[in-house]
């Protein structure tokens, strides 16, 4: 005879079937239900989640372009020597090089080039006249760190014809910000 943890004897209880059908699990409709319920989750949250890496990609590039921006004027101070920020539209590519006037040569260590990832490609929003002669824009940092009047206003960065991210001219100093994201509907 088998005793209970209080010293009294064990007696087998007799469980109704209802308590039996309890412990059976779940029932193949309750599992549809779950799994129908879980992939409407899922449905109405991954289209925000994406669309916010895709914004999150632009923020990125773009702060990497002002960061550019800064180490050129940082560039042209120390150096005492003009540098410039260039920006290739057709190939996607942006970078820091020191400005050379004809006969000067330049110097190679302070050049940086860097390209946009793979969906992200630049616009500029110019008048008809001026996009056949555009296609590389410069923003030119004089030695005493301010920015020449040919420099660009704004550069657009976009993806996928639907996220656009500017980076804009600030007015009051030298340099660029970022203004703030719009969606193209």
């Amino acid at each position: 005879m088998m005793t209970s943890r209080t010293g009294g004897p064990m007696t087998k209880r007799k469980t109704s079937s209802r308590v039996r059908a309890s412990c059976r699990g779940l029932t193949l409709i309750e599992l549809i239900l779950v799994m129908g319920l879980l992939a409407g989750i899922a449905a109405l949250s991954i289209p925000k989640v994406l669309g916010s890496l895709e914004g999150q990609y632009l923020h990125d590039e773009a702060r990497r372009i002002i960061a550019a921006s800064r180490y050129a004027r940082s560039e042209a101070i120390s150096s005492g020597q003009a540098m410039k920020l260039w920006v290739r539209l057709e190939s996607c590519e942006y970078g820091v090089a020191q400005a050379v006037d004809s006969g000067d040569s330049p110097s190679t260590g302070r050049s940086r080039t860097f390209a946009l990832s793979e969906p992200l490609y630049f616009t500029v929003e110019t008048p008809a006249r001026e996009k056949s002669q555009q296609e590389e824009l410069t923003a030119l940092f004089q030695p005493d760190g301010s920015l020449a009047p040919s420099s660009f206003d704004r550069l657009t960065i976009a993806q996928n014809g639907h996220y656009r991210l500017s980076v804009a001219r600030v007015a009051d100093k030298p340099g660029y910000e970022i203004e703030d994201r719009k969606r193209d509907e």
